[in-house]
C-alpha cells in the first residue's frame, strides 16, 4: 500500500522532529532493486550522518498474528562525519541497508526489536564487525520509533553493527542481556568499524567456534520469528542425514566413536535410522570437525563449509531437493515462508535421495584429488 501524501508529510515530520533536518532525498540500490533514503547530515547537536529509508513501509512484513509490534517499518543507519561513502571500504553498510529492507519479503517474516542478521565473515577488510541487530531508534521523546498514520502503524528500527562474539551471545541469551552486559555503552548507534567488543571469547571458545560446522541454532531463530508450523525437530533434519551418511561412509573419529558409539547402536537397530534426538539432546544441536576423522575433515572442507568458496554445497543440496520435491512456485511461497527444507517429510526415502546426492559429490572428490595428485 503505497503511502498518501498526507503520510508521506508525516513521515518527513517525524523524521525531521527526532532525528534532524532531512538535507536531500535519492534513490540507491543495486540488482534492478532500488528505494529512497533521507538523508540527515552532521550537525552540532548530533554529529553524525543517518540514512533513513523512505518507502519500506509500503509494503506490509509476514507478521505472524503478532500484535505487539508493526508489520510497517523504515530502516535507519547513522556513520561519524568522516564516513567516506564514495570508498569501497565503507559501501558495505549502505549494502546492508539495502539488503535488509528487501530480507523480510523475501524470506516471509516480520522486523521486531532484537532481531539479529549474521554476515558469517568481517563486513571488510577495515573491521571485524560481521552482524548486525534491529533496535528502537533513539528518539528526542520518549517514544520507540513508532509513527501512527492513517493507513498503518510505522516503526522506525535503528541498524547497530555487531561482533561475532557478541551477536552468538545474543543469539543464546537475548540481545537484552547483551545490552545488560554493556555496561560501558560499547555497542554504539553510530557505526565505529573499530569499537571496542562488549566480550571476548576465551581460547576454549574459539576453539569451539571454529569447530562448529553448522548447528541447530542457526535455523532455530527463523523457526520461531517465521512461525513455522513444523515440530521443532525438523530443524535437525539435514544435521542427522549427514551424520548418518558419515557413520556408514566411516567417516567419524575415533573419539567420537568412544564417546556415542553405544548410542549409535540404539538407533541403527531400528528399522528406520532417526538420529535427530541424538543430535538435538546429546550432541547439542550442533555438527563439529572434531566429529570426523581426517579423511571426513578433508570432505566436509570441499562440501559443507560455509567459509569455503565451491559450487558443491551440502545446505544448498538439501535446499534444491526441497525446491524439486515441493516444485518452484510452491517452494517460493509465503506458505513455505523460504524454509521449505524443514517441511520435508523426514523418512528413509529423503535419506536415500541425498545419499545419492552426497555419494555423487564424493565420488567428484575422489576423482579432483586424484587429477590433482597427477
Amino acid at each position: 500500500m503505497r503511502y498518501t501524501e498526507n503520510e508521506r508529510i508525516e513521515i518527513i515530520k517525524f523524521i525531521e522532529k527526532n532525528f534532524g533536518k532531512v538535507e536531500e532525498i535519492y534513490e540507491i540500490g543495486y540488482d534492478n532493486y532500488y528505494l529512497d533514503v533521507a538523508q540527515i547530515n552532521p550537525t552540532e547537536e548530533k554529529p553524525y550522518y543517518t540514512l533513513i529509508t523512505l518507502g519500506m513501509g509500503e509494503y506490509e512484513m509476514y507478521n505472524q498474528n503478532n500484535e505487539n509490534f508493526s508489520s510497517f517499518a523504515e530502516l535507519m543507519i547513522s556513520f561519524p562525519p568522516d564516513w567516506n561513502f564514495d570508498d569501497k571500504n565503507y559501501t558495505w553498510a549502505i549494502d546492508e541497508l539495502i539488503q535488509l529492507t528487501y530480507i523480510p519479503f523475501t524470506y516471509f517474516f516480520a522486523y521486531e526489536w532484537g532481531h539479529l542478521e549474521n554476515n558469517f565473515e568481517p563486513f571488510n577488510s577495515k573491521t571485524n564487525l560481521s552482524a548486525v541487530t534491529i533496535l528502537y531508534p533513539e528518539m528526542k521523546e520518549e517514544n520507540s520509533g513508532l509513527l501512527k498514520l492513517e493507513n498503518r502503524d510505522l516503526q522506525f528500527y535503528q541498524i547497530v553493527p555487531l561482533y561475532d562474539e557478541e551477536y552468538t551471545f545474543a543469539l543464546k541469551n537475548g540481545m537484552k542481556n547483551l545490552l545488560l552486559l554493556d555496561v560501558e555503552k560499547k555497542i554504539n548507534y553510530v557505526v565505529d568499524m573499530q569499537r571496542e567488543k562488549v566480550l571476548e571469547y576465551s581460547e576454549e571458545e574459539k576453539e569451539l567456534q571454529n569447530d562448529i560446522m553448522d548447528s541447530s541454532e542457526w535455523h532455530l531463530g527463523d523457526y520461531y520469528s517465521k512461525g513455522i508450523e513444523v515440530d521443532e525437530i525438523n530443524i535437525y533434519n539435514h544435521l542427522a542425514i549427514f551424520l548418518r551418511w558419515c557413520m556408514e561412509n566411516n567417516f567419524l573419529s575415533d573419539n567420537f566413536l568412544k564417546a556415542y558409539g553405544k548410542e549409535f547402536e540404539k538407533y541403527t537397530s531400528q528399522d528406520f535410522i532417526d538420529l535427530r534426538e541424538l543430535v538435538k539432546y546429546r550432541l547439542k544441536g550442533d555438527l563439529r570437525k572434531s566429529f570426523f576423522n581426517d579423511v571426513g575433515k578433508e570432505f566436509i572442507r570441499y562440501y559443507y563449509d560455509y567459509d569455503f568458496d565451491n559450487e558443491d554445497f551440502f545446505p544448498g543440496d538439501i535446499d534444491n531437493y526441497a525446491k524439486r520435491i515441493f516444485g518452484e512456485e510452491k517452494y517460493y511461497s509465503p506458505e513455505l515462508k523460504r524454509e521449505a527444507y524443514l517441511y520435508l517429510n523426514f523418512d528413509e526415502k529423503y535419506y536415500q535421495d541425498m545419499k545419492e546426492v552426497i555419494d555423487k559429490v564424493y565420488n567428484k572428490w575422489l576423482k579432483e584429488l586424484e587429477s590433482y595428485k597427477n
